[in-house]
């Protein structure tokens, strides 16, 4: 959970420092966006490892 809020954080501040570089304002929806689907990717390979190191316990349990 910690991980994901850290995350959010870090697209929010990416904007701003964009923001201040480029002179432009940040446009919430795509900062959203960018969380969502940074977050998203996040999370399904995080489903992915936890598959993997099951099914190795699993494996190792069985021999």
């Amino acid at each position: 959970m910690s991980t994901i809020i850290a995350h959010k954080c870090w697209h929010i501040w990416k904007a701003c420092c964009k923001a201040v570089m480029e002179h432009k304002a940040p446009h919430p929806l795509s900062v959203i966006r960018a969380i969502q689907t940074s977050c998203g990717n996040f999370l399904e390979v995080q489903r992915s490892l936890n598959q993997r190191r099951n099914a190795l316990l699993c494996w190792k349990g069985a021999n």
